[in-house]
């Protein structure tokens, strides 16, 4: 498991959530450290620091790790579109049996398999939530299912590689116009939708 210490956002905020003598101890227990480049600086600590006590230093916290430090609560910029849904959504996001009956879990429709839809995907799913994921590349159908998703396979045959770890190109009208009709049923019984990529008549 990945731990991940980003910048702070609130720039009169100058402490950092963990600090280099303490990384030791989260490595011995098997925890990935990653932190983001000069995260520490205003509380005096330099990358290298970090680096020598055995993290490493990343561009991006938020995106490399599963868990994340912080010494303020993550601003709305900062928070993952699952977490943000997760609070609004007028219903829990796990199964839940309670003596009163059961409580289905959230049913959460992902747009696009790339490093944020799979990440969007991975959290939902360690929220309790049923998911379900689409994107015109078939090939990320197995990096979907590797962090807990379902692919949805639709009726069209996309023009490009439609390999995993590039992006799909640029498709027909009426390829779109298909793939808005046949994405409408799993739309509407989703709870939520992430459009992780750009589907066009989709907002």
């Amino acid at each position: 498991m990945k731990v991940g210490v980003p910048k702070e956002s609130i720039k009169s905020e100058r402490r950092v959530a963990l600090v280099p003598e303490l990384v030791p101890k989260l490595t011995a227990a098997g925890l990935d450290v990653c932190v983001e480049n000069g995260a520490g600086l205003e509380a005096g600590f330099s990358d290298s620091e970090y680096e020598n006590n055995g993290a490493h230093v990343v561009q991006d916290a938020f995106a490399e790790a599963d868990v994340v430090l912080k010494v303020r609560a993550p601003g709305s910029s900062e928070a993952k579109a699952v977490l943000l849904a997760a609070n609004r959504l007028p219903k829990f996001f796990p199964l839940l049996m309670t003596a009163a009956g059961t409580i289905a879990p959230a049913r959460v429709l992902v747009i696009g398999a790339g490093v944020a839809g799979l990440q969007a995907i991975g959290t939902a799913k360690r929220l309790g939530a049923v998911v379900e994921a689409y994107d015109t590349r078939a090939g990320v159908k197995e990096e979907v299912e590797s962090v807990g998703g379902r692919f949805i396979y639709l009726s069209l045959e996309a023009a490009g590689t439609g390999k995993a770890g590039e992006y799909a190109g640029a498709q027909t009208e009426q390829f779109y116009r298909r793939q808005q009709q046949l994405m409408a049923e799993h739309v509407a019984s989703a709870d939520v939708v992430i459009a992780a990529a750009l589907v066009r008549g989709v907002t």
